[in-house]
C-alpha cells in the first residue's frame, strides 16, 4: 500500500470533524511560520570535528542538530551579554576546554571548567595542547 492509498483510507473511513473544530482559522494570504533552514559551510580542524561527532552519538543527535544546539547558545548568550555591557568573547583555546569538559564524565574535569569560567585558576597553564 502507498502513502497516497493510505491517506485516501483514512481520510475516506475516519471522522476528522474534531479536528476540524479545534483547527485555528488562518487567512489564505497570512505569512507561513517559517522554520526554514539553509546550508552554511563552516571549516573545522579535523580533531573539533571528530569530537563534535562524538558529543553528537553520545547524546543521540546528529551533528548538524549538536552544533545548531550550541550556536544558538552562543547567540544567546552572546545577545544576554551584549544586555548586560560585556562584550568579552572567548577563545578557541577556552572553546576547546568546554567542549572537553562538557563531554568528561571526570568531575575534575568539570570542576576545572566551573573555576575557569569563574576566573580562577584552573590548574591549566599550557595552551600549547590546543589544537586550534
Amino acid at each position: 500500500m502507498t502513502n497516497i492509498d493510505e491517506l485516501r483510507d483514512y481520510y475516506d473511513n475516519d471522522d476528522t470533524s474534531a479536528d476540524l473544530e479545534r483547527a485555528e482559522r488562518v487567512p489564505a494570504d497570512a505569512p507561513a511560520a517559517s522554520d526554514r533552514m539553509t546550508t552554511f559551510a563552516v571549516r573545522l580542524p579535523v580533531p573539533v570535528l571528530e569530537r563534535v561527532r562524538e558529543l553528537a552519538v553520545a547524546n543521540q543527535v546528529t551533528t548538524s542538530a549538536l552544533l545548531r544546539q550550541w550556536i544558538d547558545a552562543g547567540i544567546r548568550a552572546a545577545e544576554s551579554s551584549e544586555r548586560a555591557g560585556d562584550t568579552s568573547a572567548i577563545d578557541a583555546y577556552t572553546l576547546h576546554l568546554i567542549i572537553d569538559a562538557l563531554a568528561s564524565r571526570d568531575m575534575a574535569g568539570r570542576a576545572a571548567l566551573g573555576a575557569l569560567l569563574a576566573g580562577r585558576d584552573a590548574s591549566v597553564t599550557d595552551r600549547d595542547d590546543c589544537t586550534a
